[in-house]
């Protein structure tokens, strides 16, 4: 494998150039550092996961003001079980830049990558707010320059959520528009176009909890704890548990128009290899809906990553476009 000619010898392409070396297992681990750390930013609508937010959204509906509002308080429709859709498509497609491509705290690298998927979902309604919840995803990440971290990302999910009715008043603030899920999860990182070459399999149980309230139309804010612990992987220094915190502030500005901006906290926990790390996140992203079934999606993000090693100690600055094309029946 031959590295272009825009990465020099400098903090991170020495630290590339020794990820492939055999036996290199701290170089071997910021690659799949940056891999996963990747594969996050360009993720999901919330860290809860793109089912659970549908199922918040979906399992009442608010309805503009009627007669009898002010004797009986403001009145909600459930969401029928005949109007769910359970199944859905998602194919996007998104240009990134990142300037500190290799995740490294001296000698930082430009870079621009691609990130195209298909994400298949099957989301149905058993009983009132309880879900069962599966996805199949494959994605491909490819750099402009830096190729040596390039590499495809398959998951799988399967399990159950439970979504309570929204507030009739602030007043109940505790257990309404509270989404609860709990999950299996499997992911696979892999050699660019080889699903079979991976450079990481995991197997771990995610649980987690998201509330919402809604402060007025259009507009919402929301918390969530999520926690993901690694039960199996195909090698075993770079498996870890995962702990986090978000909150977030969601707009709709228009019918089109929706912007969210989202603070994430996380503690990674290498049992190991004796590693912890306190992960940050802040991001902005916006979503505009050309179709019922076409979105346009800007975003930007910084990551602030601090390890009890400090070889990786590292920041960064992400910011990319995308289409969405998501049809559910």
């Amino acid at each position: 494998m031959i590295l272009t000619n825009r990465l020099q010898l400098s903090g991170a392409a020495l630290l590339l150039l020794t990820a492939l070396i055999p036996g290199s297992n701290a170089s071997a681990e910021a690659r799949l550092d940056a891999a996963r750390q990747t594969s996050d930013q360009t993720g999901a609508v919330s860290p809860a996961g793109s089912s659970a937010d549908q199922a918040g959204a979906g399992i009442n509906a608010e309805i503009p003001k009627m007669e009898g509002d002010s004797e009986y308080g403001v009145q909600k429709i459930l969401y029928k079980r005949s109007n769910w859709e359970p199944f859905s498509v998602k194919f996007d497609l998104g240009g990134y830049y990142t300037n500190n491509v290799a995740l490294v705290d001296d000698g930082r690298e430009e870079d621009f990558f691609l990130k195209s998927g298909l994400t298949l979902g099957y989301t149905p309604q058993i009983t009132g707010g309880l879900f069962f919840s599966t996805s199949l995803s494959d994605q491909i990440f490819r750099y402009a320059d830096t190729s040596v971290l390039d590499f495809d990302l398959f998951s799988f999910d399967a399990g159950f959520l439970y979504a309570t009715p929204q507030a009739g008043t602030i007043y109940d603030p505790v257990f309404a528009d509270l989404v609860s899920y709990v999950r299996y999860s499997f992911y696979r990182i892999s050699e660019p176009w080889s699903l079979g070459d991976e450079i990481f399999d995991n197997h771990s149980v995610v649980a987690g909890l998201q509330k919402t309230w809604r402060i007025s139309r259009g507009h919402q804010v929301y918390l969530g704890l999520n926690g993901d612990w690694s039960v199996e992987a195909s090698r075993e220094e770079p498996r870890r548990d995962e702990y986090s915190a978000y909150a977030g502030y969601r707009v709709k500005w228009t019918s089109e128009l929706e912007s969210n901006l989202l603070y994430r906290a996380a503690w990674y926990d290498y049992a190991e290899n004796d590693r912890n790390d306190f992960n940050q996140v802040v991001s902005l992203s916006l979503e505009y809906r050309i179709t019922d079934w076409l979105k346009a999606s800007a975003s930007l993000s910084a990551i602030f990553n601090n390890s009890d090693k400090n070889i990786y100690d590292y920041e960064a600055l992400n910011t990319g476009v995308g289409l969405g094309l998501q049809m559910s029946w």
